[in-house]
């Protein structure tokens, strides 16, 4: 019982950390954008 607590507070923890991560780099979107302009870039488009 006690190995599945443990189990699930990590679990949380690292949604915690994912979360603030992703609220620093302007949420979702944010990241979307930057994923958007690194495929360009790969492409060679000046967009």
């Amino acid at each position: 019982m006690v190995e599945n607590y443990l189990d699930i507070v990590a679990v949380l923890v690292i949604f915690f950390c994912l979360g603030i991560l992703l609220s620093r780099l302007g949420g979702i979107g944010g990241i979307i954008i930057k994923i958007k302009r690194m495929v360009s870039r790969l492409r060679g488009d000046r967009d």
